[in-house]
């Protein structure tokens, strides 16, 4: 009766554990989930960046700060954000667009380059969009981004 008792004792400790790991487990989900939803609301405020001629080397800085804020968040190594890139490389399908980008901004923050190809543009949002997804922040259906 005692030997009952006892795995009784033990099947519902177990039960009450797996309850609790998975509270903190769905705790932890939703809250990566909140803190992606920051940065794709950060992305469709950049995104109205585009309209305007006169922001689209706004819109590459902020766009390069965020994918900095991103691997950050994911906790990839680095002082530099171009530290970080390197950490993550294997992320992305693309590296050499991020590179790319990332050098674009430098040279629009450093060199006061001024961006006024709208292909060259579309090519960087599309990198840039092409990274966060790589990185787990947007939906591989791009819905998140809702640019269309």
């Amino acid at each position: 009766m005692t030997k009952n008792i006892e795995l009784i004792i033990y099947v519902v400790a177990g039960l009450l554990i797996i309850l609790a790991i998975s509270e903190i487990i769905r705790s932890v989900l939703k809250k990566r989930e909140e803190n992606y939803q920051i940065f794709i609301n950060r992305w469709k405020g950049l995104i109205t960046l585009a309209k305007k001629k006169s922001q689209w080397n706004q819109l590459v800085i902020e766009a390069d700060k965020l994918l900095g804020d991103v691997l950050q968040y994911k906790h990839y190594k680095g002082k530099r954000l171009a530290d970080k890139i390197v950490s993550a490389q294997r992320q992305f399908k693309n590296n050499d667009q991020i590179w790319s980008c990332h050098k674009l901004a430098n040279k629009i923050q450093q060199d006061g380059y001024v961006l006024s190809d709208k292909q060259q543009l579309l090519d960087v949002i599309n990198s840039y969009r092409e990274a966060f997804t790589d990185l787990g922040v947007f939906k591989v259906d791009k819905k998140a981004t809702n640019e269309k």
